[in-house]
């Protein structure tokens, strides 16, 4: 089962945005959460393939829902 968790800001006068998803770069897993931050900058930890570092992937859509350019 996966869990979305889509927030919402709203702003008097202004469109409601939707924040962007992070995902993990080695296997496009949305299972990747924060495991450390502060003075170092924030490190990830993706639970479905081990991955960990600062350097993930944040879009609006899932990255398999993008379909390839044709040239």
């Amino acid at each position: 089962m996966t869990t979305f968790f889509i927030a919402l800001v709203f702003v008097p006068g202004a469109h409601i945005e939707l924040l962007t998803m992070l995902y993990c770069p080695s296997c496009k897993s949305d299972q990747i959460f924060p495991v450390a931050g502060g003075y170092i900058g924030q490190v990830y930890l993706c639970k479905k393939c081990g991955y960990r570092g600062s350097f993930v992937l944040e879009a609006d859509t899932s990255p398999e829902d993008t379909e390839p350019e044709n040239p």
